[in-house]
């Protein structure tokens, strides 16, 4: 069948590109997760299901989760990323993503509070010596982001809406049911070549998301958690600066 379809494949890019346009006009993207599919054995409690539906629903429950953890790497431009993300809705999130090249970039937002640390790494690949004495001078604390920037950063927060944006027209199809890492999933075939693993429940919830080699957001794996707790807490104030001198 042919729907438009929600935009999933994209939600680990649009979780940091905010950080990367401010510090070096870089595009990271990011995903997850690894795990095999090994053949499993029906009886499938969404076997009557239509593929629409076990889609709309998945989204849904990811989108209406209290909390949810994403985890994973992504390949592109010769780069390998990966990224640790925790959101609780209406609270706020966490998002860690490192770079092989690039550095080690964080980002909590606590309520409308964004901290945000770039390791001396990213500062260094982003202005070279100057970049490297920006960090010297933060002595590796984080930065409190200006108002100005706080809500473009927390769009990290927005993981969970995305996965509702619309995107290209795409055919989704129903594939086999199968084990990863011991959760029975039912695979969504896309004809952009993205497969979207939804356990295999009546209450099916985004698993997993894998994107082949040459996707826009890059190559790699997505690990979805639903439910999942996580910490989540401002930095400690001798741990913060200003971020409004360093143009954050």
């Amino acid at each position: 069948m042919s729907q438009r379809r929600a935009g999933i494949g994209r939600i680990a890019a649009a979780a940091v590109k905010s950080v990367s346009a401010l510090a070096v006009g870089a595009c990271l993207a990011v995903g997850v997760g690894t795990g095999v599919a090994h053949a499993a054995t029906p009886p499938d409690p969404l076997k009557h299901w239509s593929v629409a539906h076990i889609e709309a629903t998945s989204i849904a429950n990811a989108e209406q989760a209290s909390s949810l953890t994403l985890n994973g790497t992504f390949k592109q431009s010769g780069q390998t990323y990966t990224t640790k993300i925790g959101i609780k809705k209406g609270h706020g999130c966490t998002a860690t993503t490192v770079g092989n090249k690039l550095g080690t970039e964080k980002i909590i937002v606590v309520g409308k509070t964004v901290y945000l640390y770039l390791d001396k790494k990213f500062w260094t690949n982003a202005a070279g010596s100057a970049g490297a004495a920006i960090y010297a001078k933060i002595d590796g604390r984080y930065l409190k982001v200006s108002a100005s920037l706080a809500s473009a950063l927390a769009q990290v927060c927005g993981v969970q809406q995305d996965l509702t944006a619309s995107s290209k027209k795409v055919t989704v199809t129903r594939g086999k049911v199968s084990t990863l890492d011991g959760v029975r999933v039912l695979e969504l075939k896309n004809s952009d070549g993205t497969d979207v693993y939804v356990t295999d429940s009546s209450k099916p919830e985004i698993f997993e998301i894998t994107a082949p080699k040459g996707s826009k957001d890059g190559a790699g794996t997505l690990r979805v958690n639903v439910g999942a707790s996580f910490t989540l807490a401002a930095p400690p104030a001798r741990d913060v600066v200003s971020g409004a001198k360093y143009g954050f």
